[in-house]
């Protein structure tokens, strides 16, 4: 990571407490700026943290098996209604209130869908900030996990 002083990159340090104790500076007179290899990895290590390789796979799986099950099952316009029921998760509505209106039998089908687009929703939210975050030249503010 690199430090700011006055807007000018006064170094590259690994520790800023010991940066801050070796030359007496305050954290609020200096800013810290990551390099962007620095804020990619971080944004990496944020989102394996909640939403693992493994568990991605497991999803890709979920995903395809279930599609297939609710066309087969004539299930129309399917992606734009997953998307919209997503969109009502992240405007505040419970998972049972935005399934409650699909039938007994495909509400585990519904509700893995859903929850699928719910975790990449948020991993696209989680590379926003990383970008807004190389932009400003700050550190990422990632969105908490939502499930």
């Amino acid at each position: 990571m690199f430090i700011k002083k006055d807007g000018k990159v006064i170094g590259q340090i690994d520790n800023i407490q010991t940066f801050l104790e070796q030359t007496g500076y305050s954290r609020e007179e200096i800013a810290i700026v990551f390099s962007e290899k620095e804020l990619k990895e971080m944004t990496e290590a944020y989102i394996y943290n909640f939403y693992p390789q493994v568990k991605q796979a497991s999803d890709i799986a979920d995903k395809n098996y279930y599609e297939m099950l609710l066309k087969a099952k004539g299930a129309t316009n399917l992606e734009a209604d997953i998307v919209a029921r997503a969109e009502r998760f992240f405007g505040g509505e419970s998972l049972e209130s935005i399934i409650s209106d699909v039938a007994d039998t495909e509400k585990e089908a519904y509700e893995q869908l859903l929850k699928v687009a719910i975790r990449v929703k948020w991993v696209q939210d989680c590379k926003a900030e990383l970008k807004a975050a190389i932009a400003e030249e700050r550190e990422p503010n990632f969105p908490d996990y939502p499930l």
